[in-house]
């Protein structure tokens, strides 16, 4: 719950310039009691049109696709969040604790097993599967595939893809479960279960890395939701730039 005001807006942008969302942060101001943008540039429109700027604070972005300063946005936001909640004092040891997550994460990159990008490599197509809490992680991902390296990849959570799309998992897919968010491997125990016996190139990311077939116990980070998300990013966004090297 909200406590001030009742009304707030977010609007994230890389650079800031983007004139559909200095439209929309214009119009934003007629619906909410405040207006906060984040962004990785003090002097945009976005940033001067809002009520609040939040500086991402990274150095400028020289690649096609924005990987440091989405990291940057994920986290901002989540510490804007936390701070605009009744349980801030709650949150404090768990924002406290995302340098330690950063750390890991960057650890994480060079444990990356060799037959994960043989994998990809050889399928060129890729699905992602998260909980519905850590959705916007797998889209990352999948979006880092198909733009940095050329990969044909979609996100989903585990409901959606159990719908209907699981239907296309075989040889020629590489399924990645992402399991390190508290909760996610019971959210995904079920889809786990069919994409086992579908194909042979099914991995999970859990907080100790990627490994290869079913595991018997996944070990998710112990922190909250938002920010074990963090750990799954950077190495994920890692692959990608690996792949399109």
């Amino acid at each position: 719950m909200l406590t001030f005001p009742r009304s707030i807006a977010f609007v994230v942008s890389q650079s800031g310039q983007s004139p559909d969302l200095l439209a929309a942060t214009n119009e934003l101001h007629q619906h909410a009691e405040l207006v906060i943008a984040i962004t990785n540039s003090d002097g945009s429109p976005v940033a001067a049109s809002a009520d609040v700027h939040l500086a991402v604070g990274s150095s400028p972005e020289i690649a096609v696709a924005a990987t440091k300063t989405f990291t940057g946005s994920v986290v901002v936001g989540a510490l804007a969040l936390a701070a605009l909640t009744q349980r801030i004092s709650e949150r404090v040891e768990n924002i406290e604790q995302i340098a330690d997550v950063a750390g890991e994460s960057l650890r994480l990159t060079e444990r990356i097993p060799d037959q994960l990008f043989e994998d990809i490599e050889a399928t060129g197509r890729v699905m992602i599967v998260g909980p519905a809490n850590n959705l916007a992680i797998a889209q990352e991902a999948a979006l880092k595939l198909s733009e940095n390296a050329g990969i044909t990849a979609v996100a989903m959570s585990a409901s959606d893809a159990i719908h209907g799309p699981i239907a296309q998992v075989g040889e020629e897919v590489t399924v990645l479960s992402l399991l390190s968010t508290p909760g996610a491997p019971q959210a995904l125990a079920n889809f786990d279960r069919r994409v086992l016996t579908m194909g042979k190139r099914v991995w999970h990311l859990d907080s100790t890395g990627f490994h290869r077939g079913a595991q018997k116990e996944p070990r998710p980070l112990d922190v909250a939701p938002i920010f074990a998300g963090l750990l799954e990013l950077i190495p994920l966004q890692w692959l990608s730039g690996v792949l399109a090297q």
